[in-house]
């Protein structure tokens, strides 16, 4: 595995080896165990160097020397809050991704990847990891900034994909899932003024697309769109009930 520069699976077999009862087998499992470590963090560097180069990014921290994978975790932690103060989010995220590819990684650096995410306008993904972190059996030790960063961006990131989610159902012709989405996220986030007015681009929607309807409602106003919408809601809330009754 070793001579395969497969290291972290040449390093987990010698530290299996290191509990052997036999001191030799110990001593000679640490000291390989301890070259392939040395070997597989360069090996990282190395990878990591060129990226940083293609993203025209200077090297603050990753050139410096690291014995053992915490200082390497810790010197690449550095380099993507650097770069992602200095603007550089995408360069940020990706740095961290390559990392753990190459099977390095840490919570502090997924909470990293998010943070990245957020300067990218992409906060849904952001949340996602976030709310990965909490739910992980290995814990964080930072639950307390996480929850604030959940704080901040949950809401955001749930209108956003009600957002998103009824534009590709809109897309896609199904309207029927477009308003129920939509229905769902008023009923659920009464404080989000823009649902009601995606129900009412839904119902614009379909109207021009039924040309009798059109002709009929050119001048639709929106005290008509407003009763409509409210139709919308009371119809769907009175067949929740009823389903809630049958159940």
């Amino acid at each position: 595995l070793n001579s395969l520069n497969r290291f972290p699976e040449a390093i987990s077999v010698w530290n299996e080896l290191q509990k052997s009862d036999d001191e030799d087998v110990r001593d000679r499992s640490k000291q390989f165990a301890d070259d392939a470590t040395t070997k597989f963090l360069y090996s990282i560097q190395q990878t990591l160097v060129p990226l940083c180069e293609n993203h025209g990014w200077k090297i603050e921290n990753l050139s410096s020397d690291c014995v053992s994978f915490k200082d390497l975790k810790q010197l690449v932690l550095q380099e993507a809050i650097a770069a992602r103060q200095a603007g550089k989010a995408e360069f940020s995220y990706q740095l961290i991704e390559k990392c753990f590819e190459l099977g390095l990684g840490s919570p502090r650096l997924k909470d990293n990847q998010a943070r990245a995410l957020i300067n990218l306008k992409r906060v849904p993904e952001a949340v996602s990891i976030w709310r990965e972190l909490l739910n992980s059996k290995t814990k964080s030790g930072f639950d307390q900034q996480i929850h604030k960063m959940l704080n901040e961006y949950g809401l955001i990131a749930e209108r956003t994909v009600v957002r998103e989610k009824c534009s590709e159902y809109v897309a896609n012709g199904d309207m029927n899932a477009a308003r129920d989405i939509v229905i769902n996220a008023i009923i659920n986030d009464p404080d989000w003024d823009e649902s009601m007015d995606l129900l009412k681009d839904i119902i614009k929607i379909e109207a021009n697309e039924n040309t009798d309807q059109f002709m009929q409602d050119r001048d639709l106003k929106d005290h008509r769109l407003d009763l409509q919408s409210y139709e919308l809601l009371l119809n769907y809330l009175e067949k929740r009930v009823e389903e809630s009754v049958i159940a």
